[in-house]
Parts: structure tokens; sequence; C-alpha cells
């Protein structure tokens, strides 16, 4: 028969151990540090118990070594007669919990009473003192001993339920009991139903199970333990000489990984407009930590820091166990360049402890609201120039393009006018003119022709016929005049 803990026992046990500490100690010192102390304040041996190991424990992991001195402090025992037991220090490694206490019981062959060995922690390092005492009881008689029957590890998936088996090696007594404590790292009602108590077992039993009830979640998590430790007794020695006074359970996930999207696949956004948050979404939760990579795809137009940025600027994200949905903002900075419609395209990339959802591409369109720039004629304006008797000889014109563009501006010019193309005039360069990003004044070279022939005045008209990625402006036009001087 099983029954839970008296609230006084359970309290003793939290605060001998620090295991609940609440509030700060009377030196202040923070509730979360380590504390190291004895599992139980008691423990039942007899004469035939040989070595025994004394449990000592701390509340946590530590981060650096842990050492508490202990040493024998007291009793009815009688030193070098009735046990052997010298002071020492116990050290706890970095990330190590356990340690124990060695004491040799001697039998003596003689009929007495009961006897006690009393124990005492003190002078820790890298951690606070909790529970530091503690009393073995040597028992006058020879008494049952109890340990569990079942291996020392078991393991099976989330939807077995163990059952511990605890065996005697000789009939109970009446009033035998036997406490035992629960840790590990699965966590109680979340992934067991089993706390620490008090067994009963009855007179002339020599068996006793223990239900572990497992909770059957719907978490892909990593593997958890539940750790049994029988602690104190009454009226049974508790075998610790051997592993067999603690159980480890492993609980092995048998969920899938959840899978992570995008909650939508395409937005549109106006340059210098409200920023969008970018939502990615689990299927479900998870006990397990999940990274998420995302990274902008090359087949994007838009430029990451200059069209567009991420708030964070990491390219991944990190869902704690538990949480479902993260955010990124994206903010679209505002420029004085025409640069026409572009796309952002986010792509996720394979996460860690979760699976590719659905929609793991966005399509972010940009949209500007920068006018497109105009080309016109620069200075020099309207020219004219005798004919001079030379060969030829040439006049630079200048297109202007007034605003900035990040696309190329290419600009045809139409000759006209009653000079004759070829004849009395070319142009060397050709007429179409090309404005690269970033290029706001290119020249078109006019070459003219002398002749000797008495004729009248001749002119050239130069005009802006068609402009890609850019509007004519004014003027679109440049008249040069040919004066006759022969």
């Amino acid at each position: 028969m099983r029954r839970l803990l008296l609230p006084l026992w359970f309290g003793v046990l939290c605060s001998a151990c620090g295991f609940e500490v609440t509030g700060t100690s009377d030196s202040g010192v923070p509730p979360m540090e380590v504390t190291v102390g004895f599992r139980s304040p008691t423990s039942l041996e007899d004469e035939a118990s040989g070595v025994t190991m004394v449990p000592v424990a701390l509340s946590a992991p530590a981060e650096e070594a842990v050492s508490v001195r202990y040493d024998v402090t007291g009793g009815t025992a009688i030193p070098g007669v009735d046990f052997e037991a010298t002071g020492g220090v116990l050290t706890f490694p970095a990330g190590e919990t356990e340690a124990a206490i060695p004491i040799t019981i001697l039998p003596d062959g003689e009929e007495e009473q009961a006897e006690s060995i009393d124990l005492e922690l003190f002078s820790p390092t890298n951690a606070r003192l909790g529970a530091s005492r503690h009393t073995v009881t040597i028992a006058p008689d020879i008494l049952p001993r109890i340990r569990f029957q079942t291996p020392v590890a078991t393991t099976a998936g989330e939807d077995v339920s163990p059952t511990l088996v605890l065996a005697l090696d000789l009939d109970a007594l009446p009033d035998t009991t036997v406490d035992f404590v629960v840790d590990g790292t699965a966590t109680f009602e979340a992934d067991h139903a089993l706390e620490g108590g008090t067994l009963q077992i009855p007179a002339g039993s020599r068996m006793l199970t223990l239900p572990v009830p497992v909770i059957d979640d719907d978490l892909d998590e990593y593997d958890e333990t539940i750790v049994v430790r029988l602690t104190s007794s009454s009226n049974v020695v508790i075998d610790s000489a051997l592993p067999t006074h603690t159980h480890t359970h492993t609980i092995t996930s048998d969920d899938p990984p959840p899978s992570v999207s995008l909650t939508a696949a395409t937005h549109t956004a106006t340059e210098g407009s409200d920023s969008y948050v970018m939502t990615f979404q689990l299927s479900g939760p998870s006990g397990k930590q999940i990274t998420v990579p995302y990274r902008v795809d090359q087949s994007s137009t838009a430029t990451l820091g200059d069209d567009f940025a991420f708030d964070p600027a990491a390219q991944s994200l990190t869902f704690q166990p538990g949480e479902i949905t993260k955010t990124v903002t994206v903010s679209f900075p505002d420029d004085n360049v025409h640069e026409g419609t572009e796309l952002a395209v986010i792509v996720l990339d394979t996460p860690m402890n979760a699976t590719l959802g659905a929609t793991a591409r966005l399509d972010l369109t940009i949209e500007d609201n920068d006018p497109e720039p105009t080309v016109s004629w620069g200075s020099p304006g309207d020219q004219q120039e005798n004919e001079r008797d030379m060969t030829s000889w040439s006049y630079t014109y200048n297109l202007v393009l007034a605003g900035l563009s990040s696309r190329t501006v290419t600009v045809t010019i139409t000759p006209s006018g009653t000079a004759t193309n070829g004849d009395d005039y070319s142009f060397p360069n050709g007429t179409q003119v090309t404005f690269a990003p970033g290029d706001q004044m290119k020249p078109l070279v006019l070459r003219v022709n002398a002749d000797r022939q008495e004729e009248s005045n001749e002119t050239v008209v130069m005009t802006i016929s068609t402009v890609i990625n850019a509007q004519i402006g004014t003027p679109s036009a440049r008249t040069h005049t040919i004066v006759n001087d022969d």
C-alpha cells in the first residue's frame, strides 16, 4: 500500500537539500544558488550492513566543482567497536549531483540497544549548505533488506508505464515502511505522475510493486529520466552497498518533430512604408530548442540593406521549448533612387529539430515611390559656327539625367534639319547614349564636314526621340547652325 508523504516530512526533505528553497537565507544568498545536503535526515542499518553509503546530493548541477567537508560528530555507537568512519571531503565534479559518505558497520556479537552515529557536513565551496546533519541508526537485530528487483535502469516509450518491483530478503516485520523520492529530468505532472512518498510494506511480505505512471504527450522532446531513490526506512534496511536502492527509468520520445512554415507566401509593400512582420509558425509545440535559418534567395532583384532590412539582422531564429510563433520585422528604407518594382525572396533553410512546412518561401514585392528621372539637354545651348576651311571639326553637346536611377537609361537621338547627315555632318559615336546607374551627364559628339561650296546656312536638329527607363524632359532638342562662309 502506498501513502503520500505528510507535508511535514516533505518540507523537511526539501529544505534539507535545498531543492525547493524560497526567498533568501539570512545571509541574503539568492534562492537559485546550488545547495549541498543529506538526502534524508536518518537512515537505518544493522550489524550485517557492512559498508554502507550515506547519500549527499546537490540541489542542481553546478557549473563548477562543489566540495563539502564531513565528519562524525557524535552518537551512541563506539568508533572502532560498532563502526569505522573518518572525516573527509566529498567532491562533486561540474555537472554531477550525487556523492556518498562511506561507513563500515562492525558486528560485535553482543546483544545491545539500538545505537546511533551522527554525521555533519560543513565548509562547502561553490554551494550553500543545506541539510547538514544525518543520524545513522544501528538496529539491535538483523533486519530484512529491501532493494529494487527490477534492473537498475529501464527504457521505454511514452506509451509504457513501468511497474517497479521492490524485494525483501526476509519477511517484512510489522510497521515496515520505506521512503522514496523522485527526481530526474522528466517533469512531474507533465511527463509522469509519480511523487515521492512512503510505502507501507505488509507484515510477512517479501515483495512490493510501485507503478510509474508515464504521461504520453504530443511533444517531440529529448529522452527524459525518472529517478526513484529509496532514502529512509523503518524496520527494514535499504541496500545501499550496491546501486539497487536507486532505479532510473528513461522515457524515449515517440513523437515526430513539428514543421515550421511562414504564415504568408506573398506580400506587397511600398518603399518607405510601414514595416512588415514576417511570422514563423510551428505546427505544434516542441520540447526541444528549434533553430530555423533563413536567407535571401539569389533570385531576388532587391538588395538586402539597401531596399529592405531585417530586425533583428541575424538570419536565424530560435524557438525555445513550448514556443510556437516567432516574428521578424522587415523594413523598407526610403531613398531617392528610381528603381521600379523589385522582388525580395526569403527562403527557409533546413531547421534543427523540425521539418520544413508547406510555406518555406516568401515573395516580398517592393513598389518604388520615386518618379522616373527625366533626360534633357544640358549646357551648352543651341550653337552656330562658321563652316571654316577645315576638313571637319567636332562639337560636344551634353545630355543630363535629372534624378537618380538604379537602372540603365538608354536615350536615342534622331537628327533632322536642312543639313545632310553623312555629307554635312555625322555622329562618330552614334546617336544612342547610355546612362549606367549613377551616371547623370553623358556627351553627344557632333562632327561637321566643311566644304568650299557657296550655300545657305544649314541646321542640324538633334531631338531626344525615345528613352528607356526614364522620361523625356525639357528641352528635348538642340539645334546646331552651320554658317556658310564661302
